[in-house]
């Protein structure tokens, strides 16, 4: 008898495991109905200083940016090197030039390259995707506006690395017309973060994360030189002057900052980090950089700020906002009732009206 239960559970929990992946193979249906930006707005309304600080504040609706790809998007099968529609990218980071958005996003199921989605930052308009090498979780990207350049948070030999595509690279390329990867004007390996999880820029500082959900996260700086060619960490007894470029960056001087970190961004004299793992709500943490007495903590922050679940990159651009969600994927959607399928554009004035903002 007892064995008979044991066979019975066994069978159930087949079946149980067996619908519980149909589930996910068949949630791709979900691609036919995207939520409108009225439903999108329904959703921020729990959340009142993100649904106030929508840009523009007269018309909500235009801060909200379709993410290509979400439900169903182009890139290559890893396994045969074809050009093929992916049903699982997940968006991770979001960056800006002055005419571009592009939205880094890797494949849930690793079938497929990881992926840049190039948007008309005007027209909100998807222009093109843009395969990278491998599939990279590409957790950072970041844009250098004077220099034009692209970097990334890559991997190379299951370490972390950055790499660089220059804006000539990025233009030239066609998925449609070579159904390859894009080839890295640069990669460099980096030595004391084993993955880049983050990526920010803080001029003249390319600035590097580890993110962990058991332990503290750390962060590196590496800077440009006059030349724009990046280069060691400085450190208290090192000056820019006496770094040379490497081939392989190696940080001396790591900061810890808080759990859970997805993104980094700064303006004026704040830095921000997105905080996300799981189905609970976000959170936005403001540190002033002129007051770190306390470091990097929740009791330090200035602001803390409730954001939708699944919040990932944030990325500054003039006074605004851009932030990034992974709630809209196919491998997450099901997780939660508060999918963000919109990268949305915030006003940062607006969202720090409660912090008197230093001029």
């Amino acid at each position: 008898m007892k064995k008979s239960w044991i066979m019975l559970g066994s069978v159930l929990f087949m079946i149980m495991v067996g619908i519980g992946y149909k589930v996910y193979q068949n949630d791709s249906k979900q691609a036919h109905f995207p939520k409108t930006k009225e439903q999108q707005l329904a959703i921020l309304k729990e959340y009142p200083e993100v649904k106030r600080a929508l840009l523009p504040a007269n018309n909500p609706k235009a801060g909200l940016y379709p993410i290509p790809g979400l439900f169903e998007g182009e890139s290559i099968a890893l396994k045969t090197g074809k050009k093929s529609l992916c049903h699982d990218l997940t968006p991770q980071g979001i960056t800006m030039s002055v005419d571009k958005i592009y939205i880094s996003e890797y494949c849930h199921l690793h079938e497929h390259h990881s992926v840049v989605q190039v948007v008309d930052k005007k027209t909100k308009k998807w222009k093109k995707t843009i395969a990278v090498p491998g599939e990279p979780h590409l957790g950072g990207i970041v844009y250098r506006k004077e220099a034009q350049q692209l970097w990334l948070a890559t991997e190379t030999n299951k370490k972390a690395s950055l790499s660089l595509l220059l804006t000539d690279t990025l233009a030239d390329y066609d998925l449609a017309e070579k159904s390859q990867p894009i080839h890295y004007d640069m990669t460099i390996p980096i030595g004391d973060i084993p993955k880049a999880s983050l990526l920010a820029y803080l001029d003249p500082f390319l600035v590097v994360g580890y993110f962990s959900n058991k332990k503290e996260g750390k962060l590196a700086m590496f800077p440009f030189d006059t030349k724009g060619d990046l280069v060691s960490v400085v450190t208290q007894t090192q000056s820019l002057n006496e770094l040379g470029t490497a081939d392989d960056l190696n940080s001396e001087d790591t900061t810890h900052i808080l759990k859970k970190i997805q993104g980094i961004s700064y303006w004026k004299n704040y830095m921000f980090m997105s905080q996300s793992f799981g189905n609970r709500d976000s959170k936005l943490y403001v540190f002033d950089l002129q007051d770190t007495k306390g470091g990097f903590n929740p009791e330090s922050a200035k602001l803390v700020l409730d954001f939708p679940p699944y919040l990932e990159q944030i990325n500054t651009d003039g006074d605004s906002l851009f932030a990034m969600f992974e709630s809209g994927a196919k491998a997450y959607r099901h997780h939660t009732n508060k999918n963000i399928e919109y990268a949305i554009q915030l006003d940062i004035k607006t969202l720090l009206v409660n912090l008197k903002i230093k001029e």
